[in-house]
């Protein structure tokens, strides 16, 4: 006879039995994938490929994906979670989706990543945000481009490179970090266009919005795991951080609010100066605005952190490759003194006869692909490219990197070599596989002062100093992979022309 210990155990072990089988036949139906999708590798149940990208990849997902890419060709499939994801890795398909699909792959997956779906409840901002939502927010900050205008701009990155020239000239050429002054200055023009000052680092709450701002910079943004595994959120150490990082920007706010309050104090006295200043304008000849004060400090934010930060660490990986490339500074320096010769600064005027200089930026950003995967897509209905079925409601990344990088488009990629950019008479070439502000109706809103404070950061600091590594010194040009491609730390001598 059957004692009910034993009995109880046989049951106990059918219906763990069962309870695998339900957890295949589950997972199955689950991820069951539909004939003709891109091919991809292997997933597990729940985190899907998530962790594949960690480990020897922490900091080097371009490296997992590159391989990927070997492997399965140019458009393949990877899971974050549960979530199909699609990777576009070179040009064609880029263009054959974002360009030619635009109104199919205009979307934003914003309600399938868990934080990003979560902080759009205080707005949704500009670069995740969708249907009139983005289009009123990317109105507003072209407007508020518009009204501050080009010469206005000018000078005020004109402004903030005399202090960065101030402070190398004071370095007397001891070795510097120079990433620290160029993205503090371009950090500051952001605040200028966005509330009309600078950030003053000897007040708290500006180094705090500096510091947080990087931070958000140097993180994985979308491709973190909390997004397509929220459950992560309830693990100590991650709640923690998202404890702090959620009081670090709710800080930011309050500030970014406290300048909103006085410009409303001061709304009748000034013209359009900066964006507080449009948006009231907004507010007080639109009905029903679909912008609101929490949207306008999510907006303020992405400005500094996806936008301004991201200028200065452009200008960061051009500085290191002309430590590298002596001989190529010497032609941009050779070009400026013919070109503009001994009067004051380099002008945005200029850059038309400084066709080696773009040309040289323009190798920089190739190289360097400082935004090396585009702000995700999301397609609103089934679609093909390159043959293969993306299914509704996909996630779709243009992999810029990989598109600046592939061997079939350009000839010996790896090498910095500006003259890739220029025709036979010495002019600028634009090339079809170049995007660094993204393509179709998507691209960076702003994108023609970022290269404005690029070009004028570069040229100038060039016009004034001889740029130098340490003796010694073998910097690296193996970047660190997060949502922007930052250079290793380097030390630059700065000596006087």
């Amino acid at each position: 006879m059957v004692g009910i210990p034993e009995l109880l155990s046989t049951y106990l072990t059918s219906g763990l039995i069962a309870l695998a089988i339900l957890l295949v036949i589950g997972y199955v139906f689950l991820f069951s994938e539909r004939s003709g999708i891109p091919p991809g590798p292997p997933f597990w149940p729940v985190v899907g490929n998530l962790f594949d990208m960690r480990g020897k990849y922490t900091g080097r997902r371009h490296v997992y994906l590159e391989q990927m890419k070997d492997k399965y060709g140019p458009v393949f499939r990877i899971y974050l979670g549960n979530q199909l994801t699609v990777f576009l890795n070179d040009h064609e398909s880029i263009k054959e989706a974002i360009v030619d699909q635009k109104d199919v792959f205009i979307a934003r997956p914003t309600e399938k990543l868990w934080g990003y779906k979560m902080s759009a409840v205080k707005g949704s901002g500009l670069g995740m945000a969708n249907g009139e939502d983005w289009k009123a927010a990317r109105n507003l900050v072209v407007q508020a481009f518009h009204d501050i205008g080009s010469a206005s701009f000018e000078e005020i990155i004109k402004d903030e490179i005399k202090d960065i020239i101030a402070g190398l000239s004071a370095s007397g050429g001891e070795a510097i970090r120079i990433q620290d002054a160029v993205i503090k200055a371009t950090t500051n023009i952001s605040g200028r266009v966005s509330f009309g000052s600078r950030l003053d680092y000897s007040k708290e709450i500006d180094l705090h919005i500096f510091n947080t701002a990087q931070t958000i910079s140097k993180g994985e943004g979308p491709m973190s795991p909390i997004h397509t595994l929220p459950f992560l959120r309830f693990l100590p150490s991650i709640a923690e951080k998202v404890r702090k990082t959620s009081e670090d920007v709710t800080k930011i706010r309050d500030e970014f609010c406290r300048h909103i309050d006085e410009h409303k104090q001061k709304s009748g006295e000034r013209h359009s100066r900066d964006l507080i200043d449009v948006f009231l304008k907004k507010t007080r000849t639109t009905e029903n605005y679909l912008i609101d004060e929490k949207n306008l400090t999510r907006i303020i934010l992405e400005l500094f952190a996806a936008g301004f930060i991201a200028n200065g660490n452009v200008v960061d990986w051009a500085f290191l490759y002309m430590i590298l490339q002596p001989n190529i500074q010497k032609k941009c320096q050779d070009e400026i003194d013919k070109m503009v010769g001994s009067k004051g600064m380099v002008s945005w005027s200029d850059k038309p006869n400084l066709p080696y200089v773009e040309a040289t930026l323009m190798e920089a950003y190739r190289l360097g692909n400082n935004a090396p995967l585009s702000m995700f897509h999301m397609n609103t209905k089934d679609a093909y490219v390159k043959g293969y079925l993306i299914p509704k409601e996909s996630i779709v990344i243009p992999n810029v990197l990989s598109c600046h990088l592939d061997q079939k488009t350009w000839n010996d990629p790896l090498t910095f070599r500006p003259e890739r950019f220029l025709d036979q008479s010495g002019k600028i070439k634009p090339h079809p596989a170049f995007m660094p502000y993204m393509i179709g109706p998507r691209y960076c809103v702003g994108e023609t002062l970022s290269r404005m404070q690029i070009f004028l950061i570069f040229s100038n600091i060039l016009k004034k100093f001889d740029l130098s590594k340490e003796e010694g010194a073998k910097p690296t040009t193996e970047g660190t992979f997060g949502m922007l491609m930052e250079p290793s730390p380097y030390l630059v001598h700065a000596k006087r022309r």
